[in-house]
């Protein structure tokens, strides 16, 4: 919890660098913390690094296939990337996913 309390002030003080250690540091002690992957995965987007955030996204998503927003994120970065058929197959994932979390959505 420390860690992830340190990351949040050093992102907002815009030292990314330096959280893309703290995440990679939660991920030494914790190797299957989603968070840390969807973390570094921010990252790499924001600091224009989209193939390195793609690689982290897509970890996260092995870990947590049933987590909608990875797949929107990961959507995102792909539509940055120009790689549309790629961004609405994740788009699409998002959506099966959160009907199958709640049925009544559909």
């Amino acid at each position: 919890k420390a860690l992830y309390n340190l990351s949040r002030v050093l992102t907002k003080r815009g030292r990314l660098r330096e959280v893309a250690g703290v995440y990679k540091r939660i991920l030494r002690i914790s190797p299957d913390d989603v968070e840390g992957y969807i973390g570094l995965g921010n990252i790499y987007r924001d600091t224009g690094r989209r193939a390195m955030a793609v690689q982290y996204y897509k970890k996260a998503i092995t870990l947590r296939a049933d987590y909608p927003e990875i797949h929107i994120l990961l959507s995102g970065v792909y539509r940055e990337m120009g790689k549309i058929k790629e961004a609405q197959e994740e788009e699409k994932l998002a959506n099966t996913v959160m009907c199958t979390l709640r049925p009544d959505m559909e």
